[in-house]
């Protein structure tokens, strides 16, 4: 009986492990590696400002859809992993008059929903003087195709903070901004659009 227990467990285990993971059709999940690298010195701008994520690697345009040109995402119905970061910085290699001009200036990385016009899911903190990056994290249910971006804001004062840099020499390849979807399977019936948390702030209209 011991054993018997035993192996029910590892089995109910194995399917636990099989249903968080379940292919679409040709056997492979749908995923999709979106980047924004440092091709320009792109500022930011007090509001929303949305990564657009030139680099895109999509699997299967029938589950994901990422259009380079406005950095919106589209999710047909399934459940999907979303982990991503954005960075925000003051800049790099710079003078000292650069340096003491800098300041604190807060924010975070944020995944908005464009049906609703609100934040779906906060990123954790950050500061451009640190140029470190925020990340998001989040699983989402969706029973019908929903638009999403990657936005990130610094509040009103972000004189001289970028979203992107370059260097004359240096090449593009920084990575500023990227994001992973992966699709884990169906959605179950009766699975409402998702939406925000009550009380988040909207995260429209976009600065370009």
């Amino acid at each position: 009986m011991r054993h018997a227990g035993m192996a029910f467990a590892l089995a109910s285990l194995a399917l636990a492990a099989c249903d968080r993971h379940v292919p679409d059709d040709d056997g492979a999940p749908a995923y999709a590696v979106l980047t924004e690298l440092g091709t320009s010195n792109l500022p930011m701008r007090p509001g929303s400002n949305v990564r657009v994520m030139k680099v895109a690697q999509v699997s299967d345009p029938a589950h994901i859809a990422y259009d380079t040109a406005t950095g919106v995402l589209t999710l047909r119905r399934g459940v999907y992993r979303l982990d991503g970061y954005s960075i925000t910085t003051f800049g790099y290699k710079l003078t000292p008059a650069q340096q003491d001009s800098m300041h604190s200036e807060p924010g975070y990385a944020y995944l908005c929903n464009v049906d609703s016009r609100g934040v779906q899911t906060l990123g954790s903190m950050q500061d451009p003087m640190l140029s470190f990056p925020s990340h998001v994290n989040e699983v989402i249910a969706v029973p019908e195709a929903s638009k999403f971006y990657l936005g990130h804001q610094n509040g009103d004062t972000i004189q001289g903070v970028y979203l992107q840099t370059y260097w004359e020499g240096y090449g593009t390849n920084h990575v500023f901004a990227r994001l992973l979807v992966q699709r884990l399977g169906d959605v179950k019936p009766g699975t409402p659009a998702p939406a925000p948390p009550a009380g988040e702030h909207p995260c429209w209209p976009v600065s370009h």
